[in-house]
């Protein structure tokens, strides 16, 4: 429950092991697969041939961590298979494509702040108050576990269970 082996419970107990809901956790929900929605949160146009390159980008960030974690501590995956199962946008004119070819596009759907967000019924997360994975069965494409936010003018990045901005 602590971050590092010698910060003091006071200073650092978070209780981060109760929530089942990390990286971690999906990855072993999925036998060693992530599946993310892009949540397109600028006024530039994306093209397909950008586009077609986050999954590999996401890729690489994931077997450069993963080299550290195989083989410590019985980790069970040499390799995390990374999927791009959708993108979010304001409006469709904000894409190059129209088709499915690189995931499901949900336009329109913004959150409470006015982003675009995926289809929240395709989000798999676990539900700590009810102790079980999401109900992601009224889908109409792939679920989800995770977003990629990439955002027009943010010239840091952060990120928690939910995603990365």
């Amino acid at each position: 429950n602590r971050i590092g082996p010698d910060a003091p419970t006071r200073d650092a107990n978070w209780n981060v092991m109760d929530n089942k809901n990390w990286i971690m956790d999906h990855i072993v929900n999925n036998k060693g697969t992530l599946n993310y929605c892009v949540r397109w949160d600028s006024t530039e146009k994306l093209s397909k041939s950008v586009a077609s390159k986050f999954q590999a980008m996401l890729e690489r960030q994931y077997a450069a961590w993963n080299h550290w974690l195989i083989g410590y501590d019985c980790w069970p995956y040499n390799e995390i298979k990374i999927n791009i199962v959708g993108f979010a946008v304001k409006e469709a004119s904000l894409l190059e494509w129209k088709d499915d070819s690189l995931g499901t596009i949900t336009v329109g759907d913004l959150d409470s702040d006015g982003v675009p967000q995926c289809d929240q019924s395709c989000y798999r997360f676990y539900d700590n108050g009810a102790g079980s994975w999401s109900d992601t069965s009224s889908c109409k494409g792939k679920p989800f576990d995770i977003s990629l936010w990439p955002k027009q003018g943010l010239e840091g990045g952060f990120g928690y269970d939910w995603g990365q901005e």
